[in-house]
């Protein structure tokens, strides 16, 4: 995934990283959950024993999937964060309005009082540094 050429900003990275890390730790809450009532089932309680074994297993792959997930995010923060010390001046504030503040090119031509066409140019500029 190469968050530069699409339209996401850290603010709604860190956003969707919150929401991951409150989703593993209530998946982790579950399986806890899970786990103690496994142990409360006794064995000659096949098919109820077998369906929380089943449940347990469906949520370790959902924590699975979600630790993936926030690990991705974590690294996309981090490479988009890495880049802005490599640009000057106006790159800086265009890549900084557009991928944090999540702002268009539009207003960001506006906001700086700059010609449209040279802040797309300065956009484009800054994708090719990544």
């Amino acid at each position: 995934m190469n968050y530069l050429n699409d339209d996401h900003s850290v603010i709604n990275m860190r956003l969707e990283l919150e929401i991951t890390e409150i989703e593993i730790q209530r998946l982790k809450d579950l399986k806890v959950q899970l786990e103690i009532e496994s142990a409360s089932i006794p064995y000659t309680d096949l098919l109820e024993k077998k369906s929380v074994l089943k449940q347990i297993q469906s949520v370790q792959d959902a924590l699975q999937e979600q630790t993936r997930i926030e690990r991705l995010l974590k690294k996309n923060i981090a490479h988009i964060e890495s880049i802005i010390p490599r640009l000057k001046g106006t790159q800086r504030k265009v890549f900084y309005l557009q991928q944090y503040l999540g702002l268009s090119l539009i207003e960001i031509a506006e906001m700086l009082d700059y010609d449209y066409d040279y802040i797309r140019h300065v956009a484009a500029k800054t994708r090719k540094i990544n």
